[in-house]
This record gives structure tokens, C-alpha cells and sequence, in this order.
């Protein structure tokens, strides 16, 4: 029979490793496996657009190194200057950048994410720390960078979205897990732990966000369609929407649209008429879109990118 003093022993016992579960977000197995590492694309060279501010929209996180120049992003009016040797981590849903000529950056683009579509961690606005203490995390990325060039590229998008066999898969899939190891690991170390890595989200969010996932991106936003199949209001929609994410439904709807644009613009497969039409827009003002929100044309964008490969 257990006596009490026992049993208190084992309740601290109990307490004391439910709190390190916590501490260490150790989560069963099984939620885990609905984390998905998506890695975009990654590359090292002068950044696309370079020498004015431009606008840059995502619905994904970007890290760069400053191997050389100078980027500065505009947060909240406030021109942020980052020079060699730092770290810059660039959540969504983006900011105004400018570079100055002959920048150099080492770029990954990535996305950590549930299968409900909400991050592994979340950043509230750009932040930067310096490289030399971290030194694993630009190993990471260069050998995500020595796999991509291993297609013959400099890394661009073309290269993580080519096609693999598995034994091509699997071990990019090594390198984005190690990859997403190290920097939230850089992230805990420098004072930014992984805010939602524990979090459950309730079955509402999940179709919340599941109906926006699913909307067809070749017909204009319709707030109030959408509210109504969600059976909400479209402003009680809009608020809830906007507490949880830190943006509208429909920036990020906007924000999908844009970057499957980018992506069917720089892999080339279709025209850029073809774009335009797959997203419900005739070219004109695709075009006009496309350059308010990414700073350049789609051809220029496609140039930009292309450039990449061959410098």
C-alpha cells in the first residue's frame, strides 16, 4: 500500500514532468507527423529588384544573410538597416525593401507548417541577430543550397520544385528537417521561442482557414459568400480572422493568389497571358496588379529570377 507522503512524492514527480513536457514542446508523435516543411527556394546572389524600394508580399517566411552591402526593410514606418554578418528573418505578410547596388544575400524561403495551415512559429514583425554565433544555421541553409545547385542552378525556385525520385525526396526532406531544427534553435537562443509550436487548434479555425484554402483563385474575393458558407457575418468573419492571423481574410487570399502567380511566372511553363487568365484577371490588369504589389512587371520578375541561374 502507498503511503501518503509516497503519493505526494510521485504527484511532484508527475507535475514536475508535466512541466518539462511543456518547456520542451514534446508533443505524441502522431501531431508531429502533421508538420510540413516546405523549403521555396533558396539561393545566394543579388537579390531580384535591387536598387529601389519595392514592395515584397508573401504568405511564407524569407531569412537572409547579408553577405555583402546593405538591406533595409520599412517596418512601421521606420527604415531598418541590416549591413554583413547579420541575420534577418522576414515573416509575412511582408514589408517595403530596398538593397543597395551590389547587396549580396544568402535567401532561403520556407514555410513551417500545421496541416491547419498555421505556422510552426509565429514572428510579429522582422527580426535580426548577428551570424557569427550561429554558425550552424548558414550551414544548413548552404547545404540546402549545394542540393538545389546540384540540378545544375544556382537554386531557384525551378530547382525545389523540379521533380524527384524518393531517393531525391527523402533527402531534402533531411535537410529542410535539420534545417527547421537549427533555427528554431537560433530562434530559442536568441530570446524568440516557438510561439505556436504546442498549439491545438480548435475544429472552428481549421475549417475557418480550410474554406479560404479552398476558394478558387480565379474568381474575385467575395467576403460575404464566404462568411455565409462559414454561416457568420462577414464582419464577425472578418475579426475573428483578423485576431487569430494578424491580417485580413482578404490579404490572404490576395496573398495566395500572388504567389501562385509568382511561381507560374518564374517556372515558365505557360505564359504570362496564361497567368493572368488561370487567376481571373485579363493581362492588362494583371500586369497593373502584379507591379503594385511586387514593385516590378511579370516579365521583369521573370527576367529578375531567371537572372539568377545564370550570374
Amino acid at each position: 500500500m502507498i503511503g501518503k507522503k509516497n503519493r505526494l512524492t510521485q504527484a511532484r514527480k508527475e507535475y514536475a514532468y508535466s512541466n518539462m513536457l511543456a518547456c520542451e514542446n514534446v508533443l505524441p508523435l502522431e501531431e508531429w507527423q502533421r508538420l510540413r516543411s516546405q523549403i521555396l527556394w533558396c539561393y545566394q546572389g543579388c537579390p531580384p529588384l535591387a536598387g529601389g524600394v519595392t514592395p515584397f508580399r508573401t504568405a511564407n517566411y524569407s531569412a537572409w544573410l547579408v553577405l555583402r552591402g546593405r538591406a533595409v526593410l520599412y517596418v512601421r514606418g521606420e527604415a531598418r538597416e541590416y549591413w554583413p554578418g547579420n541575420w534577418i528573418i522576414v515573416p509575412p505578410p511582408g514589408y517595403q525593401r530596398s538593397f543597395i547596388e551590389g547587396t549580396e544575400l544568402l535567401s532561403i524561403h520556407f514555410r513551417f507548417v500545421w496541416a491547419d495551415d498555421l505556422d510552426l512559429f509565429t514572428l510579429p514583425e522582422p527580426v535580426s541577430f548577428p551570424s557569427a554565433p550561429h554558425p550552424t544555421l548558414e550551414r544548413a541553409v548552404r547545404r540546402v543550397l549545394r542540393w538545389a545547385r546540384s540540378f545544375g542552378t544556382t537554386g531557384t525556385v525551378e530547382a525545389i520544385t523540379r521533380h524527384l525520385n524518393l531517393e531525391q525526396y527523402l533527402h531534402f526532406q533531411t535537410l529542410a528537417g535539420r534545417f527547421v531544427h537549427v533555427l528554431t534553435r537560433t530562434l530559442e537562443a536568441e530570446g524568440l521561442l516557438p510561439a505556436a509550436c504546442c498549439t491545438r487548434v480548435s475544429p472552428r479555425l481549421g475549417q475557418i482557414l480550410g474554406r479560404l484554402r479552398d476558394l478558387p483563385l480565379d474568381r474575385p474575393w467575395n467576403s460575404a459568400g464566404t462568411a455565409r458558407g462559414l454561416n457568420m457575418s462577414a464582419g464577425h468573419f472578418a475579426r475573428v480572422f483578423r485576431r487569430e492571423y494578424g491580417q485580413t481574410p482578404r490579404r490572404y487570399f490576395d496573398t495566395r493568389r500572388l504567389e501562385h502567380a509568382k511561381q507560374e511566372i518564374v517556372a515558365g511553363r505557360v505564359s504570362i497571358k496564361e497567368v493572368a487568365a488561370g487567376l481571373g484577371f485579363s493581362s492588362a490588369v494583371f500586369c497593373r496588379w502584379f507591379r503594385q504589389n511586387v514593385g516590378a512587371s511579370p516579365s521583369l520578375y521573370r527576367r529578375n529570377v531567371a537572372s539568377l541561374r545564370t550570374g
